[in-house]
């Protein structure tokens, strides 16, 4: 009863939110019912901010929900035929650019175990980026290599584990009061995903995927991996080899570089083939932030914290 009380007021919660910033369009196209849609719509008519645009008003939305609702928000910026294309481009925001840790020095010496002067010669407590489960900070070992310092965000766990309560007793809401959603199955979607969030939140897994992906490509010249540095990575930290390049849909430094956008993309499908049909272990998180370009022209997948494996 307890959890239901909680789960209701969290809902009440984020339908307020979506009124308030003008932000329930998308539960109309992902099919919530009309009534409660045009009730909201009603009695918070005109009560928001008009000056951002309605996919950066979302984005403010899901980032005050947290991080569970962030994760949703980078599933939806790469679906739009669920929410339109003007919100899934104000939307792909949430993969990467997102607020960092308010206290990072404190985050990152809890993480590493030690604090950063003394595992590094230079530590930048800017972040390079900040996404829902964790931010990556540049640094450079005591000998002088250039490498990127990922850490998980404070109370991360018991954040998300609010998130997957409330969500599947939404799944489950749906799939009994709307009986054609059941073929969705929406509730072993919602325990899939905490499965793979629940791993996601030891760093060590994500620096074991590297590694097996690296050994899985040794020799392809069309493809880098970063080193991991093990002795320095922990449960809450990875620290493995920096890599400067860009964003494989940014078409402007592809051209600058001398890269064939469509030579790029088509080397991103055979490279994914390669990894499910071949090795039938692959990168199961591949969206805008997490595929770089270097300057030489070679893919850089990043952020191996959900991969897949088939028999």
């Amino acid at each position: 009863m307890l959890n239901l009380f909680f789960s209701a007021r969290r809902l009440a919660e984020i339908l307020v939110r979506l009124a308030r910033h003008d932000s329930l369009d998308v539960l109309r196209r992902l099919g919530a019912p009309r009534l409660l849609v045009g009730l909201l719509a009603f009695g918070f008519e005109r009560r928001y901010d008009p000056r951002p645009a309605r996919g950066e008003r979302l984005c403010q939305v899901l980032i005050a929900l947290g991080p569970g609702f962030i994760k949703l928000g980078q599933i939806l910026s790469v679906r739009p035929d669920l929410v339109g294309a003007p919100i899934a481009r104000d939307l792909s925001k949430l993969q990467d650019r997102l607020p960092p840790e308010p206290n990072p020095l404190e985050l990152v010496t809890a993480a590493l175990g030690m604090p950063p002067d003394e595992a590094f010669d230079q530590f930048d407590l800017e972040p390079l980026s900040a996404a829902s489960v964790a931010q990556v900070h540049a640094a450079t070992t005591h000998q002088g290599e250039r490498v990127a310092v990922k850490i998980l965000r404070a109370d991360i766990l018991s954040s998300l584990r609010k998130d997957y309560r409330l969500l599947k007793t939404l799944a489950r809401w749906r799939e009994r009061f709307v009986p054609r959603a059941a073929r969705l199955h929406a509730v072993e979607a919602v325990e899939t995903w905490w499965l793979w969030t629940r791993r996601e939140l030891d760093l060590r897994n994500e620096a074991a995927a590297i590694d097996e992906m690296r050994e899985n490509f040794r020799g392809e010249e069309r493809l880098k991996f970063p080193r991991v540095y093990w002795s320095l990575t922990t449960r809450r930290a990875l620290v493995c080899e920096r890599l400067d390049g860009f964003r494989i849909t940014d078409s402007r430094q592809l051209l600058a570089c001398g890269v064939d956008p469509k030579h790029a993309l088509r080397t991103a499908v055979e490279i994914m083939f390669l990894q499910v049909f071949r090795d039938g272990f692959f990168h199961a998180d591949i969206h805008p932030g997490n595929l770089f370009i270097l300057a030489d022209g070679r893919l850089a997948p990043i952020d191996f914290g959900i991969v897949g494996r088939l028999e």
